[in-house]
């Protein structure tokens, strides 16, 4: 900082260099270490700048306060702030530590957020050690680990203009990706030795999983989307394997044998034409195949990624700070790296506005979350419901999830006005047949009962009995226990619940159950218990225990789907995966489906039917296209046709389609009743009637000539 803005002197009581912005010369302030008053001269002591110094902050800070630091330029500069480190501000690395009574992410103050910004490394350490009681320890490993990072830092800025002119980009790019790589990196290694293993992982689909390899994966996945969009490994070969060997250095998982085994290339010692040819040789094949998913992720959307970097960070039980960090050095990475092959064409530049919008949205979802911990409206800005409206079908359990929710709304209002809030059991029973999106939708709930504040996560840890019940006398219980932790400040998803109990013999799951019902009274407020199977076994389950009972109060059913419901999400899994069905095919799937549904038991497949048969119908095409060598026809590789769909129903479709019949979309408001061929080209379309929106992707089968039977018919209505 220049001298005419800065005054640099020594506290009087601890004798400790400090210094502060000029504007208070001839005041009292308060030191940052000693915590006493000293006074500021009215100029800069003599020898006081030859030393390391202490910034105060005081009166006003520097820099905005976390909680607006999105919102304007000084505030984004909080999350820029090198006085700390060069690499990442002191505020941020204090928050990656942990609380010592439930190991959630530490929750800086607007002003220890700044003051820890203003801390040298050696001040910062001691500060940590003696304000948050960090162990020795784990100080001292984070405290090696800083310094291994900002050695390699000094070492990469040092030749980095040297580094450019070799890979042929601009040394500005250079800097922006190691500077925010080594960032993130140092940051992992921190959470790496902060991190409890009860927060580290989750279960998922029953596997554990490492949140910390996840946020790893994910980070290295948005730069990916980054290089491939605006560094296309094809147009740039040398550039592309230079910004990905930095990138993979700096956010590597041994930091110091990838320091030492890349220095010398990195760092200049043996940095030639020649190692810049050896280099894009041994990375070409593995820099291929990442650029490969890349352009998977970017078909999805970029959005996408976000979403699912946020959660991986909320899953974590960090502050909302450490996440805004990253997003926002996200935005300049992608910036440098725009920048790194010269000026942007208009399709990079549209690119990269897309890029700063979905991060703009989701710092807002961010903020919006945080303001409903304050507000007296009900109205949770930050909650969203378009995942679940997303769904296909499942109106009943859609509606249910709304009364849910609404009830959360009402009393946090009732809370603020200071009414009395009445008391609910959020642990809830899901029934209904395979396949019809339960595991789906409580993963959905998960997020918006993080929104509402009911859990403090939002994860969902999903198991069955295999997972709770032990083969010995005395370790289920352990067991259990183990799983319920693992699930604390989110939801656990029980799976077959109706297995617990089982009839006759020694069996352990009634262990498991008395476990459960303790530690749901216990942790009540940090823990929601969704359990789930059929229908009839899950009202059994639920009156064998009257523990199970009285804490189950809600129930959700889940219907089997249509066959329409089916048909549609065979063409969405289509449109996934980038494929067109041909209007044949689309018209033999809605026979086929229609056919399986009147047969469905209680064992009906609903969604995985459909992914089996839609999984067949890929396989069968993929031989279609080799025989017949349409490999380097793209149209033909993207479409479906009707031979494609081997059905085990060929017989009834072929007699269903030999006799006279028709398809009609009916009205369920005022039951009119349309018209329908499979080269339909509209999806939805008002009733010309009552308005009502019709879905028109698919129709329903009429047995008889189209003029026959009690269906009042209807010109089609104008399509949108």
């Amino acid at each position: 900082m220049a001298a005419d803005v800065e005054i640099s002197f020594f506290c009087t009581a601890c004798g400790r260099p400090l210094a502060v912005d000029a504007a208070f010369a001839g005041k009292t302030v308060d030191c940052p270490v000693c915590r006493k008053k000293t006074p500021v001269p009215e100029a800069t002591l003599r020898n006081s700048k030859q030393t390391e110094r202490l910034w105060v902050n005081v009166e006003k800070n520097p820099f905005d306060t976390p909680s607006s630091c999105v919102s304007g330029k000084s505030g984004r500069a909080a999350f820029f702030d090198n006085r700390t480190l060069p690499i990442l501000p002191g505020g941020v690395i204090a928050s990656l530590f942990r609380r010592p009574d439930d190991g959630q992410g530490l929750c800086l103050s607007e002003e220890n957020f700044v003051r820890f910004n203003g801390l040298a490394a050696e001040q910062f350490l001691h500060a940590c050690a003696t304000e948050f009681a960090v162990p020795d320890e784990q100080l001292r490993r984070v405290g090696s680990t800083m310094k291994s990072y900002v050695r390699f830092f000094r070492d990469l800025e040092r030749t980095a203009s040297h580094r450019a002119r070799l890979f042929g980009y601009s040394t500005t790019s250079d800097k922006d990706v190691f500077t925010i790589g080594l960032g993130w990196g140092l940051a992992l290694q921190i959470l790496m030795i902060s991190t409890p293993s009860k927060l580290a992982f989750v279960s998922r689909d029953g596997e554990d999983v490492d949140l910390l390899d996840e946020l790893r994966d994910g980070l290295f996945g948005a730069f990916a989307c980054f290089w491939v969009k605006f560094v296309p490994f094809e147009r740039f070969p040398v550039a592309a394997s230079g910004l990905w060997l930095l990138f993979n250095a700096c956010l590597s998982v041994s930091p110091e044998h990838q320091f030492e085994y890349l220095k010398g290339i990195l760092s200049g010692k043996n940095l030639t034409r020649k190692a810049v040819e050896k280099i894009f040789e041994s990375q070409a094949e593995d820099m291929r195949n990442r650029a490969e998913t890349a352009e998977k992720i970017l078909q999805l959307g970029f959005g996408s990624v976000l979403t699912r970097f946020v959660q991986t960070m909320s899953q974590l039980g960090l502050d909302r700070t450490v996440t805004e960090c990253f997003l926002l050095t996200l935005e300049v990475l992608a910036k440098a790296i725009s920048r790194a092959a010269g000026e942007l064409d208009n399709d990079a530049t549209r690119h990269l506005q897309k890029i700063s919008d979905d991060i703009a949205s989701e710092l807002k979802s961010i903020s919006d979350q945080t303001a409903n911990n304050n507000n007296g409206s009900g109205v949770f800005v930050g909650l969203s419901f378009a995942p679940l409206d997303s769904l296909i079908g499942l109106d009943g359990v859609k509606a249910k999830v709304r009364e849910l929710v609404n009830f959360v709304r009402v009393q946090h209002a009732r809370k603020q006005h200071g009414l009395k809030a009445a008391a609910r059991s959020f642990h809830t029973v899901f029934s209904g047949n395979p396949g019809t999106g339960k595991t789906t939708v409580a993963r959905i709930l998960g997020e918006m009962y993080r929104s509402l504040g009911v859990v403090k996560r939002g994860h969902i840890v999903e198991v069955d009995r295999a997972r709770l019940v032990a083969e010995y006398v005395g370790q289920t219980a352990v067991k259990t226990n183990a799983v319920v932790d693992s699930a604390i400040d989110g939801i656990l998803f029980i799976d077959e619940a109706y297995s617990l109990v089982r009839s006759g013999g020694e069996d352990y799951g009634r262990e498991s159950i008395e476990t459960l019902l303790k530690r749901m009274e216990d942790d009540r407020d940090r823990l929601v218990v969704i359990v789930a199977g059929y229908n009839a076994e899950m009202r059994t389950f639920v009156e064998s225990n009257p523990g199970l009972k009285s804490r189950f109060t809600t129930f959700v059913e889940f219907p089997d789907y249509t066959t329409q419901d089916l048909c549609r999400i065979f063409m969405a899994m289509a449109k996934r995966d980038q494929y067109t069905v041909a209007p044949d095919l689309k018209e033999k799937i809605l026979l086929h489906f229609g056919v399986l549904w009147e047969r469905r038991d209680s064992g009906f497949g609903n969604a995985r039917l459909v992914r089996n048969t839609f999984d067949s119908v890929v396989a069968v095409q993929n031989t279609r296209l080799v025989e017949r060598g349409l490999l380097d026809d793209k149209n033909a590789m993207s479409l479906l046709v009707e031979s494609d769909l081997r059905s085990e129903c060929e017989d009834d479709i072929r007699e269903i389609v030999s006799l006279p019949h028709n398809y009609v979309v009916n009205c369920k408001n005022c039951g009119n009743a349309y018209p329908w061929t499979a080269d339909a080209d509209c999806v939805e379309t008002p009733c010309g009637s009552c308005g009502n929106l019709l879905n028109f992707e698919f129709g329903e089968l009429v047995r008889g000539p189209s003029n026959g039977g009690a269906v009042t018919r209807h010109d089609i209505p104008t399509r949108r």
